[in-house]
């Protein structure tokens, strides 16, 4: 909901959640690895289960449809009432930004109504499950009054690109394939800079096309690029950073590793590429903090 509030919705895509969220390597696979659709299904399905019980009069609906991983926001413009227009137990209470309540019910926020028989106290589970309601009501109105209230936080993406290898030996290019996905799966780690998926970076490389044309198939403001040169046991890299929009060579460095120690070069040259970026003109946000 945070990344979709902050406009990064569409980038919520399978392998991102499999790195960042199920910390799953680089080389995770969601068609060998279904924990991401698994997972996905049993967030809709108690998110069913919660509008059809105690969210069944929420005044916003949240709904993740099949085969995305993005929340959609739905506004309900009545919220059902009994008993003479208090709102029953199990049944959530619309509340504004501010947390004061808005249905036509007698409540006010952080509390619950628990309908009793006559001479019958209402049972702990009851009590508990009317404050459970409301917290969560209290949520989804919060969600609510944000999207209406507060803009959309630009978000600035990158996308990197297959590494190259000086020599077209077979460990070598092993050794760039490897680095290109530590070094994306660092970025997506960061979480400071949305990160295009691996599989549509490489797919749109393909061609030698333009940066141009890239940035602009992958809505993807950098590109990284980089070569990458394996001698006398050591990793170098030669990393470029560039400007799709403005095909313009924006951040150069070098960095280099012995063989062994893949992962500390990837971090370094992940953490360079972004420290690069963040500092650019209108780039940063709450989302750019170290």
């Amino acid at each position: 909901m945070e990344r979709t509030l902050a406009g990064d919705g569409e980038r919520l895509k399978e392998y991102v959640l499999g790195v960042e969220v199920f910390d799953r390597g680089a080389d995770y696979d969601p068609r060998i690895d279904s924990i991401v659709r698994v997972e996905a299904g049993r967030v809709r399905s108690k998110l069913d289960e919660f509008y059809g019980g105690e969210g069944a009069g929420a005044a916003v609906r949240i709904r993740m449809q099949k085969g995305g991983y993005s929340p959609l926001f739905e506004r309900r413009s009545e919220i059902p009432a009994t008993n003479g227009g208090v709102v029953p137990n199990g049944a959530a209470i619309a509340v504004n930004g501010a947390g004061a309540a808005t249905s036509s019910g007698v409540l006010a926020a952080g509390h619950a109504y628990v309908p009793s028989e006559p001479g019958r106290a209402p049972s702990r589970r009851l009590v508990v499950g009317g404050i459970v309601a409301v917290v969560l009501a209290a949520a989804v109105g919060a969600v609510g009054w944000r999207l209406v209230t507060e803009p959309a936080v630009p978000r600035t993406a990158i996308a990197v690109l297959p590494f190259t290898p000086y020599s077209h030996d077979a460990a070598d290019e092993t050794a760039a394939t490897r680095l290109t996905e530590r070094v994306t799966a660092e970025l997506v780690r960061r979480g400071q800079i949305m990160v295009i998926a691996s599989a549509s970076a490489r797919a749109a490389a393909e061609g030698l096309r333009p940066a141009r044309e890239i940035s602009r198939a992958l809505d993807a403001e950098f590109l990284l690029q980089a070569r990458t040169r394996r001698e006398g046991g050591r990793l170098s890299v030669e990393a470029l950073l560039v400007n799709g929009a403005r095909d313009q060579k924006f951040w150069v460095d070098s960095f280099s590793a012995g063989d062994e120690e893949i992962d500390e070069l990837a971090r370094r040259v992940a953490a360079g590429a972004a420290a690069a970026i963040l500092s650019a003109p209108g780039v940063g946000g709450p989302s750019a903090s170290p």
